[in-house]
């Protein structure tokens, strides 16, 4: 009995010890070398940016590579990512207008410098040359011929990987109506309507709107602003000269009427002649000269890139301002969207750096007061040119970093609305459990998210990185970590929304693991599996020979 059990335990060990064997034979097969340090920044406060980002980091790290995610907030990221270039990707939802102006932006050689909006450092001549080709389109079928050739350079070369196109689900409070719904949202850089024509639903007029911000301004520098949070109260406070009407067609806004002459190179536009600044102070052509002279000057960075087209500017009256351009631009009506009129009475000794803590402008709505920090309080302008509007009394602005805190002050009424989307999921929880206090609205969004790569460094200056990278990424995973199935995965750049803009044709890199690792050790980004093969040979034998004994054992055991 005795030597039965020996043998017994014997048999054991020794076949378990070759069970453990293979194990350990993987594990040296699979190890690798150290690589190069692959780092993902992205918001931390804005959740289809940081759960994106989630997902890519555990994608990239599931290939081979090695990884790490720093979430930031605004304040931290974008110095380091827009003015010191200093990341190796960048995950960004990014605000597109109805033009497809990111594709005439973000990938121009001249556009590459500090707060510039080429971050990636993409450089490709071609490109460029294309860029003013179709800009300068002497119409709508040339410009579209041109774009697909764009986005065709850039779907091959990968300076960004286009992620999805966001569908817009708000949570909002049904204590108001007149919520103006289209595309990009109901608060938007784009979207004054909502907030003009917003009133009490038991009520036509008066009542205070209040919005959940996920995060502070820095300033109330039109000029400096970096961030749709900054661009929409700035187009409150302040008029531009057009506007995006809610189906997305531009219309003038303190343009009565313009003209186009010159092949495209001179814009005269004349001007309503009862807007008034909202210190009583008229508002001019020297005004509107004065704005676009001072964005030219100091190269302001949110609207340099699409004026600096601009070679004078005139004004022949008091009304009429007339801007000369050096080479058309299909452009410029959009991106007068967006700019914003200031009185050259209170800025003419003025700069970026000037913070602008008591804002004057001719907009719906006029600045009260500001907590750092905390909250933004807007009142009515009762001298509005745009005679019924805006409805409210006033406009709130409460910051709430967190967003389930900001969707609970929805469903208690503290809060109205939230600037950005609500998150599918929590959306439907609330209006699930609130069916008579709140609602959800959609509409196609503006928000597009982006993976862009930084071309001054190793490895994502190689191309066949970012095509591993962009194999190694399940869109529809990405998506369903946020949106819940709503949002369109994005074949790249331009939104899927924007009919006939899209190139049909454009490569689809389909997620593929498997083919993004072995891109990644070909290429030498990764090692590959390796062992030493005397090594391996004296594992199997030595696996066979305890094998062996371990069975001639346990055959010895049955037979006593």
């Amino acid at each position: 009995m005795k030597r039965r059990h020996i043998l017994a335990v014997l048999a054991s060990v020794l076949l378990g010890f070759a069970a453990l064997l293979p194990l350990g034979l993987i594990g040296s097969l699979n190890a690798q070398t150290s690589a190069p340090v692959i780092t993902i920044k992205t918001l931390n406060f804005f959740p289809p940016d940081y759960e994106a980002a989630q997902v890519v980091y555990n994608e990239l790290k599931a290939v081979g590579l090695n990884v790490q995610l720093l979430e930031e907030g605004p304040a931290e990221l974008y110095p380091e990512v827009q003015t010191n270039h200093n990341f190796t990707i960048y995950l960004n939802a990014y605000s597109a207008a109805p033009f497809p102006s990111l594709m005439f932006e973000a990938f121009q050689s001249w556009n590459n410098y500090p707060n510039g909006y080429d971050i990636t450092g993409f450089q490709n001549s071609t490109l460029d040359q294309l860029t003013n080709q179709t800009l300068e389109a002497a119409n709508h079928t040339q410009f579209v011929q041109g774009l697909y050739k764009m986005e065709d350079i850039v779907a091959q070369q990968l300076p960004m990987i286009g992620l999805y196109n966001d569908i817009n689900t708000q949570l909002v409070s049904k204590a108001f109506e007149g919520y103006v719904v289209m595309p990009g949202g109901e608060f938007t850089q784009l979207n004054p309507w909502s907030a003009m024509y917003l009133h009490p639903a038991n009520n036509q007029s008066g009542g205070v709107f209040t919005l959940a911000y996920p995060a502070d301004l820095e300033h109330l520098n039109p000029f400096a602003q970096t961030s749709v949070r900054g661009e929409f109260v700035t187009l409150l406070i302040y008029d531009p000269l057009f506007r995006y009407a809610p189906n997305l067609s531009i219309i003038p806004w303190l343009v009565t009427n313009y003209s186009i002459t010159n092949g495209g190179k001179t814009y005269t536009l004349n001007l309503r002649d009862n807007v008034t600044f909202q210190n009583g102070e008229p508002l001019t052509a020297q005004d509107v000269a004065f704005t676009y002279e001072f964005i030219l000057k100091y190269k302001a960075p949110l609207f340099y890139d699409f004026v600096d087209m601009i070679n004078n500017i005139t004004t022949p009256s008091n009304y009429t301002v007339v801007f000369h351009l050096s080479e058309p631009y299909a452009g410029l009506l959009s991106a007068m969207t967006t700019i914003p009129i200031v009185p050259e009475s209170i800025w003419y000794n003025k700069n970026l750096s000037w913070p602008n803590p008591d804002p004057i402008g001719s907009g719906p709505f006029m600045f009260q007061s500001r907590v750092p920090g905390e909250s933004i309080q807007l009142v009515a302008n009762p001298h509005y040119w745009l005679k019924g509007v805006p409805k409210l009394s006033g406009f709130d602005i409460e910051v709430v970093n967190q967003e389930s805190v900001r969707v609970l002050d929805i469903e208690k009424g503290v809060a109205d609305a939230e600037l950005y989307a609500t998150p599918p999921n929590l959306a439907a929880a609330a209006l699930n459990s609130y069916p008579n206090s709140v609602e959800v609205l959609k509409s196609p969004d503006l928000w597009m998210m982006y993976l862009y790569f930084n071309l001054r460094e190793y490895p994502t200056n190689n191309l066949h990185f970012r095509q591993a990278t962009a194999y190694a990424i399940n869109k529809t995973a990405v998506i369903d970590a946020y949106g819940g199935g709503y949002p369109m995965p994005n074949v790249f750049v331009t939104q899927q929304w924007n009919p006939g803009l899209v190139n049909p044709n454009l490569p689809n890199y389909s997620y593929n693991p498997t083919l993004a690792h072995q891109l990644l050790v070909k290429y030498g980004f990764i090692s590959a599996p390796t062992t030493n093969n005397n090594s391996t040979y004296l594992y199997v034998g030595i696996a066979v020979v305890v094998i062996i004994i371990g069975a001639a054992a346990a055959t010895l055991l049955r037979r006593r």
